[in-house]
């Protein structure tokens, strides 16, 4: 069974916000998002656009795609996928 893109962005949001020594609050703000929706994103509660992806991704100034990281590698699955060409669309932009 695989794993759930949002699942995996979810894992990873959380465990970088918290390498940044970042609260949910404090996140939310530098991304001008609500707490509450960032909060909801790290639970796998809601799911992020891309854009608010950007978002976060740019206030903790890492790459849209180490949000990815983690991603079953099965070529088969859809989710896989569909991360390789956010990855690819992504790769060329700075955070």
């Amino acid at each position: 069974m695989s794993k759930d893109i949002y699942g995996v962005l979810a894992k990873h949001i959380r465990q970088q916000r918290k390498q940044a020594n970042l609260t949910i609050e404090q996140l939310a703000e530098l991304a001008g998002i609500g707490a509450g929706f960032l909060a909801h994103i790290e639970t796998n509660q809601k799911k992020p656009s891309v854009a608010t992806l950007g978002k976060i991704a740019n206030a903790m100034k890492v790459p849209v795609a180490s949000l990815f990281k983690g991603q079953p590698a099965s070529k088969a699955n859809a989710d896989y996928r569909l991360a390789l060409q956010l990855t690819q669309l992504l790769s060329d932009r700075t955070p």
